[in-house]
């Protein structure tokens, strides 16, 4: 893909400085690495799996607050948020957002900057997201990890909602955090090929679980960070990453089935 003419005076939407960019650098690493850690519950100097903050935890602590907090409580024990990973939604998207916010590049949230024929490459790009998923029953490498569950109609519907609510919980900030912090971090140091370092990041971060889903990952990173750069934009990534998620779920537990 040929890069936007218009890239060059495009405003990149970190500070100035290549303090920070080094920062954000080291930043992404310990967020990625610390999650690492704690999904394998890696107990090294410290035990990480205490980083492993989900929705239940907060629920919790919470209700150790006493009284004045029971209605709180309460409040998210009537919705899924049991499931949503608070650590992710803090470390990948909220704190980079945050340290990005005061030179925040509000218009690589939208589609301003696409072409007529990036709707065309989205729509696509939906069909084949819910395609791959659904073809998971013939791909020999990937179908024994990925089984739809038996479950009762009405449990696969909450079973979705679950699912949405957890994927809400960090997707977003997959994206944001390598398509925005790390990718313009990485240009503002002027490192050659900075866009290609983002998706063997990506990869290095699934290389412990199965190798269809690392390769697939890279494959994803690879042409979703070259577009990126391209329109200065990270929406059509977090569209199409989302379609995959979604199109996941409703795989998993067997709606159609």
């Amino acid at each position: 893909m040929q890069s936007d003419p218009e890239a060059a005076g495009r405003p990149l939407g970190i500070p100035d400085n290549r303090i920070f960019a080094w920062c954000a650098l080291a930043y992404v690493a310990a967020a990625l690495g610390i999650d690492t850690l704690a999904f394998y519950e890696v107990e090294f100097v410290i035990d990480w799996g205490m980083f492993k903050w989900m929705g239940k935890d907060v629920i919790n602590l919470i209700h150790q607050g006493g009284a004045p907090f029971e209605p709180a409580a309460r409040a998210l024990e009537h919705t899924t948020f049991h499931s949503f990973d608070v650590f992710k939604f803090l470390a990948w998207f909220l704190i980079p957002f945050l340290m990005c916010l005061p030179w925040m590049d509000w218009r690589a949230w939208g589609w301003a900057r696409w072409k007529r024929s990036d709707w065309y490459l989205l729509g696509a790009l939906l069909f084949v997201a819910v395609a791959v998923v659904f073809s998971i029953p013939f791909l020999p490498g990937i179908r024994h990890y990925y089984r739809p569950v038996d479950l009762p109609l009405k449990d696969k519907f909450v079973a979705i909602v679950v699912y949405a609510t957890w994927t809400i919980s960090w997707l977003p900030g997959w994206e944001f955090l390598h398509r925005y912090l790390l990718l313009r971090s990485l240009q503002r140091l002027e490192i050659k090929y900075d866009w290609l370092i983002v998706p063997f990041v990506e990869a290095l971060y699934h290389l412990p679980k199965q190798i269809l889903e690392t390769a697939g990952m890279f494959l994803y990173g690879f042409l979703a960070t070259r577009w990126t750069k391209a329109r200065g934009s990270w929406l059509l990534p977090l569209l199409f990453h989302l379609s995959i998620e979604l199109s996941l779920a409703v795989f998993m537990v067997g709606l159609f089935s």
